[in-house]
């Protein structure tokens, strides 16, 4: 059903009405659940719903999509119609299937915990409703309340300023967003805060902010798997780990998640997806991370190069200092 919801929002010419909205697709299946769900526990009228080509606020996000249409209609609600008569249980699941998931480690039985997810929310709903979500927005949340009352689940929802100290197995932790290297500090600075309270903390971020470690390096030691998917990466870090050994895993070769779960719980070598490293190689490679670089012998040359590159990292961080400096003498001029 996914699929023909899919076309259906294809034809209205979602792209060329919407070009700047990142992720519609998905915001807009999630809103015809909703509103599927409204109408079957009769807040909404099917009848009165699908003769309107206004979109329902029901969430701050569909509250974007009609500040982007300004006078333009977009005639989602008649979609209804095609899936009136669908189980709305399938259907959630089916979307859940459809939307593309991050990594888990832990197992059901263990306490868990989302933090910072606000910007990728659908990749972390869980279906079983054993899930604590720690709200910087809580109205982004209110869509999984929705779920759960469809599922006839109760996940946890706690406000960042109420959260305690309970102790959580796994914490996911969402950093995605392009920031300056203070941002980086900031992001680690949380990692390290985290791991003084909870047992595994699992960063999501972008490859390029975590190629080079060094601004993360008091936090090597922690680290027990390195998952690195194209632009993205994973890290898994674990308090009181007992030994230096990385795990480094190369997901291109890798096409099937349940694979990938499987290769990242029996943790063996295996040639150009998973290798071992140490703390020391590391330290050694001037925090650099990277799968071929340690999947290589150890060479002059590599060293050679790292040495280059960090050089290079040292030039471009003194120009931005006087890029900075500058920026502020000319704001002093033009506003003498």
């Amino acid at each position: 059903m996914i699929d023909q919801i899919l076309e259906e929002l294809n034809e209205l010419n979602i792209d060329k009405k919407l070009r700047y909205k990142y992720n519609k697709e998905n915001i807009l299946i999630v809103y015809l659940i909703h509103l599927k769900y409204l109408c079957d526990t009769n807040v909404y009228q099917y009848d009165e719903v699908l003769l309107n080509d206004e979109l329902y606020e029901l969430n701050r996000e569909i509250k974007h999509l009609k500040w982007e249409l300004g006078s333009s209609k977009l005639q989602v609600n008649r979609i209804l119609l095609k899936f009136k008569n669908y189980p709305l249980k399938d259907l959630l699941f089916e979307f859940l299937n459809f939307v593309k998931k991050t990594i888990y480690f832990h197992d059901d039985k263990e306490k868990i915990a989302y933090l910072n997810i606000e910007d990728d929310l659908f990749s972390f709903y869980n279906p079983k409703g054993n899930s604590t979500y720690i709200m910087k927005r809580p109205e982004a949340f209110e869509i999984f309340q929705v779920f759960d009352e469809i599922l006839n689940v109760k996940n946890n929802y706690i406000a960042i300023d109420e959260v305690t100290n309970e102790c959580y197995d796994y914490v996911y932790f969402y950093n995605k967003l392009m920031g300056s290297s203070k941002h980086l500090c900031t992001t680690l600075e949380e990692v390290r805060t985290l791991l003084s309270n909870h047992k595994n903390i699992i960063l999501i971020t972008k490859y390029n902010k975590i190629s080079n470690f060094r601004e993360g390096r008091f936090l090597v030691r922690y680290i027990k798997t390195i998952i690195l998917d194209h632009n993205d990466a994973i890290i898994h870090f674990q308090r009181g780990k007992d030994n230096y050994e990385i795990t480094i895993i190369n997901t291109d070769k890798i096409k099937d998640q349940n694979k990938l779960s499987n290769i990242i719980k029996n943790n063996r070598k295996q040639k150009d997806i998973l290798i071992k490293t140490t703390l020391n190689d590391i330290r050694d490679n001037n925090y650099r991370i990277g799968f071929h670089l340690y999947q290589l012998e150890k060479t002059s040359s590599i060293k050679d190069i790292n040495k280059i590159v960090d050089e290079n990292t040292k030039y471009l961080e003194k120009i931005n200092i006087i890029n900075e400096r500058i920026e502020r003498r000319i704001n002093r001029l033009l506003n003498l």
